[in-house]
């Protein structure tokens, strides 16, 4: 087995990592265009993935990650810088096949990697993306706009990636895992200025929606009622486990009342379903309700810590 210390950085550097970016011949990388949104992401070995995972799907998984915040400000992502941090022992076929994931990622999504750094790490493999994004408005929507009245709209099926992480932790490499790695996140949204005029507020879901929804109440300075039984889940999911899971990355957002249905027609023509769940109220304080009643959680909201 090769590792990182039979071959040395500059040597990974060449053979794995140049092939997929833009020239890397300085410490420094430009881009001749307009990038105003930024985000960055940090992934850590046995936090949020482990070597027993599909190499390829952890590459994928991490581009798609940190480049869902540019997609959630009105954004569309165009360049990546790529760190990580490795130990010395790490098998070097690991990092090809992750290599692999990063670049059909970048490949898939039109985003080009443009630079980073690798260093090494006594322990575990830590990665860190950094996400470059051009704004479709000029200016960003967020998670701070949500006016009292407004109505709350979701993308996607909501527990697929919680779901799907389980199946991987068991080893497997099938459809329902795959959901956990290979989010599709809804790109098409971003590049419809139509669209993206009407709203008010948006954020990706990359805590689960109730820790989401709170964090949007916080920032708009409302409050929400949720109703959960319209929340879209998989049919055989648990329900509690998809309202609280995280990484769906899929689209929270508020929109005004009277352009629901326009809004939910023009997402279903590029093939994204978007899904009424609740409205903005003026108490700020967030309800999650079913059939009209208050509902109170039995499992503990996700927290990092």
């Amino acid at each position: 087995m090769t590792t990182l210390a039979d071959i040395g950085e500059d040597q990974f550097i060449k053979q794995f990592i140049q092939p997929i970016a833009a020239p890397l011949n300085d410490d420094c990388a430009w881009q001749q265009s307009d990038l105003r949104l930024i985000s960055c992401d940090a992934f850590i070995e046995r936090v949020h993935f482990t070597q027993d995972m599909p190499a390829d799907w952890v590459g994928q998984k991490i581009v798609r990650a940190t480049i869902s915040d540019i997609i959630a400000s009105g954004g569309i992502p165009r360049a990546i810088l790529f760190t990580a941090s490795m130990p010395a022992h790490t098998p070097v076929d690991w990092l090809e096949t992750m290599l692999v994931g990063v670049h059909e990622a970048c490949v898939r999504f039109e985003v080009q990697l443009i630079g980073g750094d690798t260093t090494a790490s006594k322990e575990d493999l830590m990665f860190s993306v950094t996400a470059l994004g051009s704004s479709t408005l000029g200016r960003p929507i967020t998670r701070a706009g949500a006016r009292v009245g407004d109505r709350v709209l979701v993308s996607g099926v909501l527990g697929e990636s919680a779901i799907g992480l389980q199946e991987s932790l068991k080893g497997s490499r099938n459809e329902i895992a795959a959901k956990h790695f290979l989010r599709p996140l809804p790109i098409g949204l971003v590049s419809d200025t139509a669209f993206l005029e009407q709203v008010h507020a948006m954020m990706d879901l990359s805590d689960g929606l109730v820790r989401d929804v709170l964090r949007m109440s916080r920032a708009s300075g409302v409050g929400f009622h949720i109703d959960l039984d319209k929340v879209p889940i998989p049919e055989d999911g648990d329900r509690e486990t998809a309202w609280i899971g995280g990484e769906d990355y899929e689209l929270l957002m508020c929109v005004p009342s009277d352009r629901v249905a326009s809004l939910v027609a023009s997402a279903k023509i590029l093939g994204i379903t978007l899904t009424h769940i609740g409205e903005v109220t003026k108490e700020q304080d967030v309800i999650y309700r079913i059939n009209g009643h208050p509902y109170r959680f039995s499992k503990p909201v996700w927290d990092h810590f």
